[in-house]
């Protein structure tokens, strides 16, 4: 068991590293945004975990009685927070998150045994509750290593790939962009001449891009911003029919980007057409007789 003292310091060590790990996500990859608030989420709850011992379990007479229950608490509510947060915001779930969320369940289950074991009844066939340090067993000191040891888990996958763990990744999955340039690849069939001609339709059968690349799922989350932008741009239009069919474009593109992480369908490309769509609608469409400033849409137009 770790001196209640030590577990102090450690707490606040865990909140710097988590906020360090957000402004690192933030820094170099600001497009996978789920990993980034949830390295903002993981720093609060320990700052407000720290906080709510620091000034009250402390001064409990028997703190033993509630310290284990806030323990269990805090990673409840740090395994919940990314999972309601992602639905509602339509947010890839990472590989680090589901398993950051799946050890802290598993946190969440031996640090309410302790408590069970120390307040409710003994769980090692002993007489009454293992409430003195001296009545110490092997599930105490399991907790507090595991406990610790998902910690420095959940915080080195926060540096690490999305992709890392990507089975039969190849250069040409990794690097489609569907720009037209790469209509011979296989799996990829160009679509009959039409005024896009540069469009391609993707094949989505067994054997085409990998789900789970480093540049499939940054795509992802580049959609994302980009919906979350032009989502922006259309708040700002003149009401009116094409301010309403521009809604549904990026509404649809929306729940594009969920269904495929739900579904594993590739829609990448249908999302970047809504996206075209949506953002064409927004970007020149203007109240009448007002000046259009051409040089300005041109450059908004190579940034969304």
């Amino acid at each position: 068991m770790l001196d209640l003292a030590i577990a102090f310091v450690i707490s606040n060590i865990w909140t710097i590293g988590f906020l360090i790990a957000a402004v690192y996500n933030q820094s170099f990859r600001p497009e996978h945004k789920p990993i980034t608030h949830f390295a903002l989420f993981a720093a609060v709850i320990f700052a407000l975990a720290h906080l709510a011992f620091s000034q009250w379990i402390a001064f409990l007479h028997e703190p033993i009685k509630i310290h284990y229950l806030y323990l269990a608490f805090s990673a409840l509510v740090l395994a919940v927070t990314p999972l309601i947060y992602n639905r509602i915001r339509g947010f890839v779930f990472h590989w680090q998150l589901k398993l950051a969320m799946g050890l802290l369940v598993f946190d969440l289950i031996l640090t309410f045994l302790v408590h069970i074991d120390r307040n409710v009844i003994a769980l090692n066939t002993g007489v009454g509750v293992n409430y003195e340090r001296g009545s110490a067993w092997w599930l105490w000191d399991v907790r507090t290593i595991l406990s610790h040891l998902f910690n420095t888990i959940i915080f080195v996958s926060l540096f690490l790939p999305v992709g890392l763990f990507t089975k039969n990744k190849s250069t040409e999955e990794a690097d489609i962009n569907f720009n037209g340039e790469y209509a011979n690849i296989d799996n990829v069939i160009p679509m009959p001449q039409t005024p896009s001609s540069n469009l391609v339709k993707l094949s989505i059968g067994n054997g085409f891009r990998t789900l789970s690349t480093e540049a499939y799922l940054k795509e992802v989350d580049q959609a994302y911003n980009r919906v979350e932008a032009i989502q922006d741009l259309i708040h700002a239009m003149p009401e009116g029919d094409k301010k309403i069919t521009a809604s549904q474009f990026v509404f649809t593109a929306s729940e594009l980007i969920t269904e495929q992480d739900h579904s594993k369908t590739d829609y990448i490309q249908s999302i970047n057409l809504l996206c075209d769509k949506a953002r064409d609608l927004a970007l020149y469409s203007y109240p009448p007789g007002e000046k259009r400033n051409v040089e300005l849409t041109s450059r908004l137009e190579q940034h969304i």
